[in-house]
This record gives C-alpha cells, sequence and structure tokens, in this order.
C-alpha cells in the first residue's frame, strides 16, 4: 500500500505541475498579441480605367513576389484622390501621376491645405505615359489660321475637362504665353458634332501606353483631324516655367488616324502614370525587388495589356522621364538603387529618407 501511494504522489504531483504550466501559459499567450503579416494596400483608378488595369498587375506582381504579405486593391479614383487617400493613411501603395506629386510637394490647387508633415509619396515606380496634342480639321485650321497654340487665342476648345490634371497643364502653359482661352466642356462622344458645328474649334486628345481612349479614336476616324503644334518660340517659352511638359513621337497619334503634318514628333502634356509609397511604408530592398520583377517580367505582362508595352520598351527611360517631369520630388531609395544600378541616375535628384 505504502508503495502504491508514493506512486500516486508522483503522478499527482506531474498532474498539477503540467496543469499550472498549461494556465501560465495560456494566460501568458492570450496577453500576447497575435502573429501579424505585413499589409500592402494598393491604389488604382476607376474600374475599366488604365490605371485600374495596370493597379490590378501591380498588385498581382506584389501577391507573387511578397507572398508572406497580405496585399490588397482598392479602385479609389483618379491620382489626386489616391494620392489624397495615401497621405490620410489609406494607401500603402497609390496610383499617381509625376505632375500631380508635384503639386502635392508645392501644395498647390487640390493639396494648398495639406500639412507639410504629413508622409507623402515619392518617386517610386512609372508603367507608362499619357501624351497629349490639340488638334482640328483641315477646314477649320485653314479658316481660323490655327497653326500654332497662339492662334487658339479667344478661340473655343474643348481641353479635354476641367476634372482632370491635362486640364490645368495645358490651361497653365497658355496663360504662359498668353492666350486668352475659352473651355468648352462637353461630353467627350459629342466632340466630332461639336467641331463641325463650329461649336468648338479644336480639341485636345490623348493616347495613354501608346492607346488612345475610344473617344479620341472616334474624333480620328468620324473625322479627318490634324495636330495644331505649338511653335519653337512657344516651346522655348513652356520649357522654362517647367512642369508636365516634353517632347513625344507623334506615332501612336499617326496610328490612330492623326495627320500629324509631316512631324516625327511633337511637344505637349505628358503624364507619367505610375504608383508610389513612401520608405516608411515599403523599404529599399522590398521596392527594388518589385522592379526588378516587373523588369523581369515585361515582355509577359506587355502581351496581357497593351498599356504596358511602354514599359517593357524601356523601363529605366520611363522611370528617369517620370522623374524629369518632377525632379523636387524625392526619389524613393529602392528606384534610386536600381537607376545607379543602370548607370541612369542623375546627382541633381535627391533621394527620400525613411
Amino acid at each position: 500500500q505504502r508503495a502504491i501511494t508514493k506512486v500516486q504522489a508522483i503522478v499527482l504531483v506531474v498532474v498539477i505541475v503540467v496543469v499550472v504550466v498549461a494556465g501560465v501559459s495560456f494566460i501568458f499567450f492570450r496577453g500576447a498579441p497575435a502573429p501579424s503579416r505585413k499589409e500592402i494596400r494598393v491604389g488604382g483608378a476607376t474600374p475599366g480605367s488604365t490605371g485600374y488595369i495596370l493597379g490590378s498587375l501591380v498588385a498581382d506582381v506584389l501577391r507573387s513576389t511578397f507572398t508572406e504579405y497580405g496585399i490588397s486593391f482598392y479602385a479609389v479614383g483618379g491620382a489626386t484622390a489616391n494620392t489624397k487617400e495615401f497621405i490620410a493613411g489609406g494607401l500603402e501603395l497609390s496610383f499617381a501621376t509625376a505632375g500631380d506629386t508635384a503639386l502635392l510637394y508645392r501644395r498647390e490647387l487640390w493639396y494648398k491645405d495639406v500639412s507639410p508633415d504629413v508622409i507623402k509619396p515619392v518617386h517610386t515606380l512609372y508603367l507608362c505615359t499619357a501624351l497629349h496634342i490639340i488638334v482640328t480639321t483641315p477646314e477649320l485650321k485653314e479658316k481660323y489660321h490655327l497653326n500654332s497654340w497662339k492662334d487658339l487665342d479667344n478661340k473655343k476648345v474643348c481641353y479635354f475637362s476641367s476634372k482632370y490634371e491635362n486640364y490645368h497643364w495645358i490651361t497653365r502653359a497658355l496663360d504662359n504665353l498668353g492666350v486668352r482661352w475659352i473651355h468648352v466642356e462637353t461630353d467627350w462622344d459629342l466632340v466630332p458634332d461639336a467641331l463641325k458645328k463650329e461649336d468648338i474649334v479644336a480639341v485636345m486628345i490623348s493616347t495613354t501606353g501608346g492607346v488612345p481612349p475610344p473617344w479620341c479614336i472616334s474624333v480620328a476616324t468620324k473625322l479627318k483631324v490634324v495636330i495644331i503644334p505649338p511653335s519653337s518660340g512657344e516651346i522655348s517659352a513652356i520649357e522654362k516655367i517647367g512642369g508636365s511638359y516634353g517632347w513625344f513621337s507623334t506615332e501612336s497619334f499617326k496610328k490612330a488616324g492623326v495627320d500629324v503634318a509631316g512631324l516625327d514628333r511633337t511637344f505637349g502634356v505628358v503624364l507619367a502614370l505610375g504608383w508610389n509609397t513612401n520608405p516608411k511604408y515599403m523599404s529599399e530592398d522590398e521596392v527594388y525587388k518589385l522592379l526588378k520583377e516587373l523588369i523581369r517580367r515585361k515582355d509577359d505582362l506587355a502581351k496581357m495589356t497593351a498599356y504596358m508595352q511602354e514599359f517593357a520598351a524601356d523601363p529605366i527611360g520611363l522611370q528617369v522621364r517620370g522623374i524629369s517631369l518632377a525632379p523636387d520630388v524625392p526619389v524613393h531609395p529602392g528606384l534610386a538603387k536600381l537607376l545607379k544600378e543602370y548607370g541612369a541616375w542623375n546627382e541633381a535628384w535627391r533621394i527620400a529618407s525613411g
């Protein structure tokens, strides 16, 4: 009986120890925070748009590159809406244009009330450009002698839409030239009829990643349209003020059916479209790894959407162009590392701090 009692005592002690340890462990782990993974919220434009299609691709590449992260994609709206959501803390990677980001840093227009202390996006990644020219019909060109931008003085023109950033840049250029511009806001589907009726004498059209939007295709197919390029003197004046302007090939417009007047290239509003973050949200290594993965997969991505063809053709040159359009905006250290690796870094640019 004594032997049995000893065994029972030993078993009892072991059971008590196990119960106490288990209880302490439960209390400890219950009070500890649950393990969490890094979350990256990616912003995009409205469904069906360039910023939505490319944003979805960026999110997919992030998911396959950083499998341990939680990647979510949100259709927020345009570049401005995305940037405002970013500075409000709702996104870690936001759809952006170089020019709109420059306005944020200057605290101009829709950013004039933004606190200078907010975490701001920096140059991170550019995937395509939106190019803009002004066109008219041959008849209107001859009737109103529309040979340069100054000839648009006091003329009714559809400068895209006052809701968009490109409207700001074209009207800023015209103001600088002393042109008394008159913008006519109209439904884009009605632009061909507006030109026929002379409700407007010209319109600004665009291509994004080499692809014109449907309404611009309609203008170039329903009517014969010809470019109104700025003169060399006008170009010099606009270059001095800086902003989202530059030289570009006319090839994409020529393919769309526009008479480019024999010009291989022209000058106009250029928007660099991409996605921006801040080193506080994505590190140098993370952004560098994302960029390298996009470059590695560029040809496959270009097969998925025509909007990626510009990036596939020259991914490094595209980053340089984006930064050059807004040189006062800091560059993410991950992008800076990539450009230095390719010998494309400009020492005049500033690297963002973490």
